[in-house]
């Protein structure tokens, strides 16, 4: 975030979870929600995606990634312009005749990244399981609320 000094973005690291991005918009959006002790947080990070996943991984991990002490409100405006004009500039274009579909998707770029492949593929073999017992769940539904073979009118839903 450019609004942050050169040593506050070397602290945060790449801030994957709970560092100074996400504290700032918590102070925004429900600031009672943030812990009062944010500011005294521990900065847990690690420079690049490999060091940030160590850090994750470690068995004394605090559970965010990033430097929640250096969250603030000019950071906070800064994301929510950002964000709002990008959006804004995109619903233009989507409304001046440009194909949503053109638009590159977060997860196209997780795909490339060898850290998160791993989680991306048990993540695709969770949802086929349970999107196949929704199937199968939904094949039994349907054969039950349309079997009319033992009506002796024709059937309609039940």
């Amino acid at each position: 975030m450019s609004i942050m000094t050169p040593a506050q973005q070397k602290e945060d690291g790449v801030s994957l979870q709970g560092g100074a991005d996400e504290h700032s918009l918590m102070l925004h959006l429900p600031p009672n929600l943030v812990a009062k002790d944010f500011r005294t947080a521990k900065s847990v990070s690690g420079a690049t995606y490999d060091e940030a996943f160590a850090v994750a991984k470690q068995k004394d991990w605090l559970g965010y990634l990033g430097a929640p002490r250096v969250a603030s409100a000019a950071l906070d405006r800064h994301i929510w312009t950002s964000f709002s004009s990008a959006a804004l500039a995109t619903t233009l274009e989507i409304l001046d005749g440009k194909d949503p579909a053109t638009y590159p998707r977060y997860l196209s770029y997780l795909v490339k990244n060898p850290l998160y492949q791993d989680w991306i593929r048990s993540a695709n073999e969770r949802d086929s399981v349970h999107g196949e017992k929704q199937r199968a769940w939904i094949a039994r539904f349907a054969a039950t609320i349309l079997d009319c073979s033992s009506e002796p009118t024709p059937c309609a839903r039940r």
